[in-house]
């Protein structure tokens, strides 16, 4: 489906045949068959542990144990809030939600005619 789609836009974009159907229809076949996994997830915050700060305190911790054994603790029990953005169709979904899709395609329509 995606070659078809790719088809579809070569044909609406260099050979202009009916570009104004073609363009649109061949482009949603191309979101629509994506590869990509999790297109639809909102942005989240995933934690992961920082595992490289746990390694090097680890190491500080061996040689200058008395200092750094309460850093040691507090390293492991530490989290990083890292943000995750969410996928393209929600992105795209929001401008449906939040009326931003139809006066675009007023103006767009009206242009090109």
């Amino acid at each position: 489906m995606i070659a078809i789609a790719c088809v579809l836009l070569y044909l609406a974009i260099a050979k202009q045949y009916e570009p104004l159907l073609l363009l649109p229809i061949a482009f949603g076949m191309l979101l629509v068959n994506l590869p990509l996994g999790a297109v639809m997830d909102p942005p989240t915050t995933v934690i992961k542990p920082l595992t490289d700060e746990i390694q090097e305190s680890a190491q500080y911790a061996m040689i200058e144990l008395q200092d750094a054994a309460g850093n040691l603790l507090n390293s492991f029990y530490q989290d990083k809030n890292a943000s995750v953005s969410g996928g393209l169709l929600y992105y795209l979904y929001q401008g449906v939600k939040l009326g931003i899709y139809p006066p675009l395609i007023f103006l767009g329509i009206g242009t090109m005619t």
